[in-house]
């Protein structure tokens, strides 16, 4: 009896949920590595370089056309990134930083090994699964493949950090148990948006938009906060809006190789997406 499904072997179901969702888990968990190593400007700044990594990754692995005006957007956004992050009197608390050479120099290596991961993991996913995907379905999946993976994974992690003495955690009182579920719920949100971002559009794309959230964050901050907002807010703004503009309109007549999240057909639902 056809069907029209494929089922994966071991290796195709290790490479095709097991690989990207190492890649996500691993680079948000060098990310909090890094936090405390190395000053908050910096590693804001070097976590989201991962877009020019998208770019790199887009034009080996997706097809991507390596255009002037793609990697003008992406040095536009992360100019923008630098702006607002690394400008003279700009707020930052580093005074809880470690103090050693060799660990600022392991906490910038972290922070940028989280880069390339999540480059790697955007491009992975649409290089296989937009295109035999329809959007919603590779939306709601693989956010749940990621929870899975966490839940999994990510206790025993914390178990070796705490025994270890790397890092100390304790239980969560009620009302900090309460912040930690809403904050769930909107990474829940945030990673069916991102899947359906890289579904629509594409990973380089995705990642710039992400660098979005940095002026959206210092304003709700400043509203909530009431930290005073300077003149490199808005000048990074620009810029980081700027290349955002640069890969979505003027870029896009230009662009064939967007993926398409289509399935016509039993024949092509069960093809394998990486020989598309």
């Amino acid at each position: 009896m056809v069907t029209g499904i494929t089922i994966p072997g071991l290796w195709g179901f290790f490479r095709r949920y097991a690989v990207p969702s190492m890649c996500f888990t691993s680079s948000s968990l060098t990310w909090y590595f890094a936090v405390n190593k190395i000053p908050m400007a910096d590693l804001t700044v070097i976590y989201n370089t991962s877009c020019f990594f998208c770019y790199v990754l887009s034009v080996l692995w997706l097809g991507e056309k390596a255009e002037p005006i793609k990697l003008g957007g992406v040095c536009l956004a992360i100019f923008g990134t630098l702006v607002i992050t690394l400008w003279p009197g700009a707020v930052t608390d580093d005074s809880n930083l470690a103090s050693s050479f060799w660990i600022r120099i392991i906490g910038y290596l972290s922070v940028t090994f989280a880069s390339l991961a999540t480059a790697t993991y955007e491009c992975l996913v649409a290089k296989i699964y937009v295109r035999s995907s329809p959007p919603m379905l590779l939306s709601i999946t693989f956010t749940g493949i990621i929870g899975l993976w966490t839940m999994c994974f990510t206790p025993i992690i914390l178990l070796i950090s705490h025994v270890s003495g790397i890092e100390t955690f304790v239980l969560p009182n009620a009302s900090q148990f309460g912040w930690i579920c809403i904050i769930s719920l909107f990474g829940l949100g945030y990673n069916g948006a991102f899947m359906l971002l890289i579904a629509y559009s594409s990973p380089m794309l995705a990642a710039v938009g992400l660098l979005l959230t940095i002026p959206c964050t210092t304003l709700v901050d400043t509203l909530l906060f009431g930290n005073n907002l300077g003149w490199n807010f808005a000048i990074g703004t620009l810029f980081i809006v700027a290349g955002w503009i640069c890969l979505n309109v003027w870029s896009r007549p230009a662009d064939e190789t967007l993926p398409v999240a289509v399935s016509t057909s039993p024949s092509e639902a069960g093809a394998s997406p990486l020989s598309r």
